[in-house]
C-alpha cells in the first residue's frame, strides 16, 4: 500500500454476513475511579438503558513490534487493586437496527458495539460505520466531561480497536469444508478424506500483520464452529485492528478508528472470494 490512502476507498456490501461491530479505546487507568462512578456516569449521561450488567474487566493490551522478527509482542498488564475495585459494566440499549447497541465501561476502557439479534432475517439492517462512529464519539465526549468534572484522573488514550465479526451459514454449501474454501477462495482441501469417517469439525485460518500506519496489528481469525443459535456449523470470520493513536485527543482517537475501519473493510474484501462478494451484494462502483 502506498504512503497515501483514501479513507473513503472502502468496499460497500448491502447484505454482509455481519453479526457484531466493536469500536473501542483503552486509556491510562483512572486512579480515582470507583465502583460508585458507574452509576454517577449513567446519571450524568442522562441515558435510559434497558439493562445494566457487571462483568469481569478486560486486561490491558499494548501492541508492540518485535523488530528482531520474532513472535508478535502483545503486552498484557493487570493492576490488581484497580481491577478488583472496578469491574466492566455493560449498559444495554433497547434493540434497534435488528440488533443490540451496547456501551461497555471500565476504569481504563470504553467500548461501543452492536450485536445482531438471534435469528435476525437475512439482509438484516445494521448500523453503518459512520453511525457507530458518531455514537462512539458521543459517549467518549460524555465520559471525558464526566472524568474532568469528577476529578478522578485524566483521559489519556493509548490503544484503539475496531473489530468486525462475520458469520456465514455453511448449509449453502455441500459441506462445512467446502464452505470454508469457497468463502476464502482458499487452496485448502475441502473434500472428505477417503479413510476418515464423520464430519469435518474444525478448520482455521489465523494471521496477524504489523501495520505501521496503525502503529499496531491487524488480526484475521476464521474458523468453522457451531452456531450458538442453531447448533449447526458456520464459518466465523473475526477481523480486528488494534494500535496506538497518533496523539491523545478525541480527534486522534476518531482518526485512528477511521483508519482501523479502512483496514478491516478492505481486508475483508481482499481475503474473501469474488463469488461470495456477489452473494453479499458488493456495490459495482467498488469492484476492481
Amino acid at each position: 500500500m502506498g504512503d497515501n490512502i483514501d479513507l473513503r476507498d472502502t468496499p460497500k456490501f448491502n447484505n454482509p454476513p455481519l453479526i457484531e461491530t466493536v469500536l473501542g479505546v483503552q486509556f491510562n487507568p483512572l486512579p480515582g475511579f470507583q465502583l460508585t462512578h458507574f452509576g454517577q456516569f449513567q446519571t450524568a449521561s442522562d441515558r435510559k438503558f434497558a439493562a445494566i450488567e457487571q462483568h469481569p474487566p478486560l486486561p490491558r493490551q499494548i501492541e508492540e513490534r518485535d523488530d528482531k522478527g520474532g513472535d508478535p509482542q502483545i503486552i498484557f498488564q493487570m493492576f490488581p487493586n484497580l481491577m478488583m475495585a472496578n469491574p466492566r459494566v455493560w449498559y444495554r440499549h433497547p434493540p434497534r437496527d435488528n440488533g443490540e447497541h451496547l456501551l461497555q465501561l471500565q476504569s481504563d476502557r470504553l467500548i461501543v458495539n452492536w450485536r445482531r439479534l438471534p435469528n435476525a432475517p437475512s439482509g438484516h439492517k445494521y448500523p453503518s460505520f459512520s453511525a457507530s462512529r458518531a455514537e462512539f464519539a458521543e459517549y467518549y465526549s460524555l465520559f471525558q466531561d464526566f472524568v474532568n468534572s469528577s476529578a478522578i484522573g485524566s483521559l489519556i488514550p493509548d490503544q484503539c480497536e475496531v473489530c468486525y465479526v462475520n458469520q456465514i451459514d455453511t448449509t449453502l454449501f455441500s459441506s462445512p469444508g467446502e464452505a470454508f474454501s469457497s468463502v476464502f477462495d482458499s487452496p485448502l482441501p475441502h473434500k472428505q478424506p477417503l479413510h476418515i469417517e464423520g464430519d469435518l469439525e474444525n478448520q482455521n485460518l489465523n494471521a496477524s500483520y504489523w501495520c505501521g500506519k496503525l502503529k499496531g496489528r491487524l488480526f484475521i481469525d476464521a474458523a468453522i464452529m457451531k452456531s450458538s443459535e442453531t447448533g449447526k456449523p458456520v464459518v466465523t470470520l473475526r477481523l480486528t485492528a488494534r494500535g496506538a493513536p497518533a496523539g491523545k485527543s478525541k480527534e486522534d482517537v476518531l482518526d485512528w478508528l477511521d483508519l482501523g475501519h479502512y483496514y478491516i473493510t478492505n481486508t475483508f474484501k481482499d481475503i474473501t472470494s469474488p463469488a461470495m462478494h456477489k452473494v453479499w451484494e458488493i456495490e459495482e462502483k467498488n469492484k476492481k
